[in-house]
Parts: C-alpha cells; structure tokens; sequence
C-alpha cells in the first residue's frame, strides 16, 4: 500500500520546488497530496548481502524526504538481510606444488653410465675420457680378455670406478641378465652410450656372400642396438637429468670403396632406427642425441691421414654426456677440425 502524507507550502509548487504562477495570489496556504519519494538506495556491504529498497528501513532519527519523523515507515530487516561480516578466506592444509623448474644437474660422480660397445676401438676411448671426468662407468661384453685389456688401458686412479660386467646384450634373455646384474653391481644408470658394431667389413660384393653373412652384420650393427636400447632405455627414459647417446657412423649414407655394400647397408640400418627413435619419441624427458662419425677411428699407434684419434673422439662423446641442455639432435663429425670445434 501506497503511503500519502499531507504537506503544506507557501507559493511554492511541491512537484517542482519553484514558485508557481498558477496558484492565488490570495491562497496564503495550499494543500497538496504528496507520495514519498522511494527511500534512499541501500549501499553494498563488501562481505555481505545487499539489502533491497523494499527492506530498508533507516535509523530512527533519518526519515525519507516529505515525511515527517514520527510517520516514517518502520520496516523490520529479516535475519537473513542482516549485513554479516566478510567471510575468512578458506586456508589449504597443504601448500600449493612449486613451479616446475630446471632439473637440477648432478655432479659427475653421482652419474653411472653404461658403455654399451666400451670394449671396443671407439668404446674405450669414451670409457677413459668418461672415467677422466669423474663418471663411474659400466662395461658389459661376452669376453673377459677384452675387459681385462680396457681395465689395464684405463687410468690407474680411475679403475676403481669402473665396473666390468661379462654378459651378451645381443639377446633380449642376455640383456635383461645383464641389467639386472648391473643394477645389483651399481644401483642405478644415468646415462647410456650405445656404441655397438664394428667400424669396418670389406666381405666383397652382395652376390657372393651368404646369407648367413648379411644376417650376423644386421645382428653386430642393428638388432644388438635395438635390443639394448629396448632393455636399458626404460632405466632413463623419464629423467630430464639422465642421457641415452648413439655413437654411429657416416657409412649407411654412402659405399666407401668396392666390397664394403654390407657395411653400408648396416650402419644405413642403424641410422634409420636412430631417425626411428627421434621422432616416435619427441617429447621423452631423457636427451637423446647422435654423434655420427663421418670419418676412420683408431687409436694413436694405428692412425692415418683425416682419422680420429679414439682419445679425441672419446672426449667429445663425454663433453655430450656431460651437459645435459640438448636433445634430439644429430652432431655430424666430419674429421679431426671439426672435432676441434666440438669441443671448444
């Protein structure tokens, strides 16, 4: 119901607040009807409900304009419209996850790194300069001579950091023995530098070999590749810090001399299954990288014009192992000058 209270003015309209010519000059006093003005907005309360025109009622000595004090409408405020104070912000019983940063780097003598191939002319090399920075390194091969021979070769103040293991990584049985027996001898593998085959064959052309010859050179260079990587990838694959390295060789890409198509179709086959693994993994955590040897490596008693010294190269390969910033990429080593700039 609509409230009207009466009001009276001299001269004056009480629509317009101005003087109005249409009222007698004679009427001293004139009574007008006046509807109250709608009451004045209720201003937000930050943390508690707005309380709308229709349940505002003011303080006892405030009253809308027109009316008078004492007919001043009294409206009762439900509880529920009763500003309450703001609310606490809720606290977590636990802290938020920190942002993920750079995996933090480990010291070189806390990284194991399994020397796939370290028994071999390129391998031994990569196991001394490795050793020489400080890695603990793990050598797995089928003879004990040879392991014998690279324990003798390397640095006499780093031999107690290398662990020699006789096994066969060739077979899927043989490469699952040797991690499990690695993982008992060192705990743990960080890193993994695959460098398994042989550098040369010269069996002559394709129609007189047997095939008994093309299968043991795809099993040297490729399926022992694939099922190392197959057995010991899964030790690495998911840490950003740790590194898996395939040291390869420039002749899948090429027929270096007559005789040698074997060795070409091998070493090609070992290259596509590293392009393989780049790209069906392009967002695996671990760094993998290729070094691919475009040149001859020997060691220093058995060199010859635009060979590798295998101390050199195995420098290189260590200095890739170290860092642990790139991944996915192909370092293409020409000859000794760009082994040079490698290593700067």
């Amino acid at each position: 119901m609509t409230t009207y209270s009466v009001c009276t003015f001299k001269q004056q309209s009480t629509i317009s607040g101005k003087w109005d010519s249409n009222l007698h000059p004679s009427d001293q006093k004139s009574t007008v009807l006046l509807r109250p003005p709608p009451p004045p907005r209720a201003l937000p309360i930050p943390g508690s409900r707005s309380v709308s025109e229709a349940q505002w009622a003011g303080p006892r000595h405030v009253s809308p304009r027109g009316v008078s004090v004492a007919s001043a409408p009294r409206l009762k405020l439900r509880a529920r419209d009763v500003p309450q104070p703001a609310r606490a912000l809720p606290t977590f019983t636990r802290p938020f996850a920190p942002c993920p940063g750079p995996p933090v780097e480990m010291a070189n003598s806390d990284r194991v790194v399994l020397a796939l191939g370290g028994a071999g002319v390129v391998g031994s090399g990569v196991v001394k300069a490795l050793l020489d920075r400080g890695f603990k390194v793990a050598v797995i091969s089928r003879d004990s001579s040879r392991l014998e021979k690279l324990r003798a070769f390397v640095s006499p103040s780093t031999r107690d950091k290398l662990i020699t293991l006789v096994g066969n990584v060739g077979s899927e049985e043989g490469a699952e023995e040797a991690k499990q027996a690695l993982l008992k001898a060192a705990g743990k593998v960080t890193d993994v530098v695959s460098s398994l085959g042989f550098s040369w064959w010269q069996g002559g052309p394709p129609h007189t070999q047997p095939l008994k010859e093309l299968v043991w050179v795809l099993e040297t260079l490729l399926l022992s590749t694939f099922v190392s990587w197959k057995v010991f990838f899964p030790l690495v694959r998911d840490n950003p810090r740790c590194t898996y390295t395939f040291v390869t060789g420039g002749a899948g890409e090429k027929v270096l001399m007559p005789g040698t198509g074997f060795l070409t179709v091998g070493a090609a086959s070992a290259l596509a299954f590293c392009q393989v693994l780049r790209e069906e993994y392009p967002d695996v955590p671990c760094k993998l990288n290729q070094l691919k040897i475009n040149s001859g490596v020997a060691p220093p008693e058995r060199m010859a014009p635009g060979y590798l010294n295998h101390l050199d190269l195995g420098e290189a390969v260590a200095a890739l192992v170290e860092r642990t910033n790139e991944s996915h990429k192909i370092f293409s080593i020409n000859g000794p000058d760009d082994l040079k700039t490698f290593l700067q």
